[in-house]
């Protein structure tokens, strides 16, 4: 590792290494409070494995015990996010869209590299510090220090940050990572080399380094955590009932609201538009909150929960949100969201077929994003064989993970019972469920059946 990464460690401060998908070695981990020690093992296996990751947040000093400046083989247990004892990094990665297991291309690095510097200036124009800037090999990185408890209102603070950098900068060819919020989220050790997939001309193995590293690195307060993850817009009603209605009576009619025919039917200033992985954002320029900025600082945005936003980057607009900008365009839109009353509110009774049936709605076939198994709460006894399978079929580590628990919940079967109250013979026998969700050949199947083959081989014992 090049020596500036010393300066991403607090002094004394307890490191996990830890190396994935090493074949017939499983998973290595190693804890150290000695860099020198934790430099020399990285340079070791360099090139020789796909990545090297560390922790970037200080680890519980009571895991030295597990291994103490060496590393093993087979590690059953690793860092997890309550052996944290404290957030310091505010961890960005970005990475271009391609392929899973492959290295990216010189044109897929320079897309990431401009969204990279596109959320960079953003928050510089926030009043964020310079961050430190590194090339991860396929990607690029900004880490920004912070100083937070490691607790759930900093998980949810974090994650909302990231989600709110996702919606306003990724796009078709490069994404902000929206899984590097937890606590024990391990990071490419620079100075190392990054080798997904096999080196080709037109996709190399590339070293992951660090590009620019402040002499000074300044910590984000607080109140400018609070302020970008703010910029995500909060869920509230697009489509609602009256009282009455939501209560089954059937004299009030219902109102559907769509943001891009609102947007269209007012002619706003739009600029530019897009979809991500959080919802979609449109663009505005110049601002309707002050015609004077024309640097498309302004913005509407709509999470894929049906979450609307509004607002201007720009300090002199803080505070503007979407109820501001529907008042400008369209005034009294308020009293137009009261309930409307049919006639029966005025002695009339509704006849049965005279309510209009509302034309069909497709049935949406989105997938959102869930967060990934963290492969270190997988039990020790069955982590190597549930990774391997994972590896091997190619497929997300949750595929086997969720099949082992209910091939392991079979296996137990009856054997495992709960009494639910203590003086009385009522026995429970738990079963447990699973299911697996994904778009068509995402290796479903393939990964079930492999988990399986262990418990098929015990109903055969059972026959003969």
């Amino acid at each position: 590792m090049c020596a500036p990464v010393k300066q991403l460690l607090q002094p004394g401060q307890v490191v996990e290494l830890r190396i994935l998908n090493t074949g017939k070695t499983g998973t290595i981990s190693g804890y150290f409070d000695d860099p020198t020690k934790l430099i020399n093992v990285a340079c070791r296996y360099s090139g020789k494995v796909p990545a090297i990751y560390i922790t970037l947040n200080p680890v519980n000093p009571a895991l030295l015990s597990r291994a103490h400046n060496k590393i093993q083989a087979y590690a059953k247990t690793t860092t997890g996010d309550a052996d944290i004892t404290a957030r310091t990094w505010l961890p960005i990665d970005i990475d271009p869209v391609r392929p899973a297991g492959i290295s990216s291309t010189t044109e897929e690095k320079e897309a990431a590299k401009k969204v990279a510097q596109a959320v960079r200036n953003f928050l510089q124009a926030k009043g964020w510090h310079a961050p430190v800037v590194a090339d991860s090999g396929n990607g690029w990185h900004l880490l920004y220090r912070i100083d937070l408890p490691n607790d759930a209102a900093s998980r949810e603070l974090l994650k909302n940050c990231l989600e709110a950098l996702d919606l306003f900068h990724s796009n078709e060819k490069a994404k902000v990572d929206l899984t590097t919020f937890n606590a024990a989220r391990i990071w490419k050790a620079y100075g190392t080399m990054a080798c997904k997939g096999d080196n080709t001309a037109d996709r190399p193995h590339r070293l992951a380094k660090i590009i620019s590293c402040p002499e000074d690195i300044q910590t984000v307060p607080l109140e400018k955590l609070k302020e970008l993850a703010g910029l995500l817009p909060k869920p509230e009603p697009t489509s609602y009932l009256s009282a009455a209605a939501q209560a089954g009576k059937s004299n009030y009619s219902r109102t559907e609201f769509n943001l891009a025919d609102w947007i269209t039917s007012h002619n706003l200033p739009v600029a530019h538009e897009k979809d991500n992985s959080s919802g979609r954002v449109w663009v505005l320029n110049p601002c309707p909150f002050d015609a004077n900025h024309q640097n498309r600082s302004a913005y509407i945005t709509q999470l894929k929960n049906g979450a609307i936003g509004a607002g201007c980057h720009h300090d002199s607009c803080h505070g503007k949100g979407w109820h501001d900008l529907r008042d400008m365009y369209e005034p009294g839109w308020r009293d137009k969201r009261k309930p409307q009353q049919l006639d029966s509110m005025t002695g009339g009774e509704e006849k049965p077929g005279e309510r209009p049936w509302p034309d069909p709605e497709p049935i949406e076939t989105t997938l959102y994003p869930v967060e990934p198994i963290p492969e270190e709460i997988i039990p020790g006894a069955i982590r190597p064989w549930v990774v391997d399978i994972a590896f091997r079929m190619q497929c997300p580590l949750d595929f086997t993970a969720a099949a082992a628990m209910v091939v392991g919940g079979a296996v137990i079967g009856a054997g495992c019972g709960i009494r639910p109250k203590q003086k009385d013979d009522w026995l429970v026998v738990p079963n447990l469920w699973g299911g697996i969700v994904a778009r068509p050949s995402f290796l479903k199947t393939p990964a079930l059946n492999d988990v399986q083959k262990p418990l098929q081989r015990l109903e055969l014992e059972a026959k003969e």
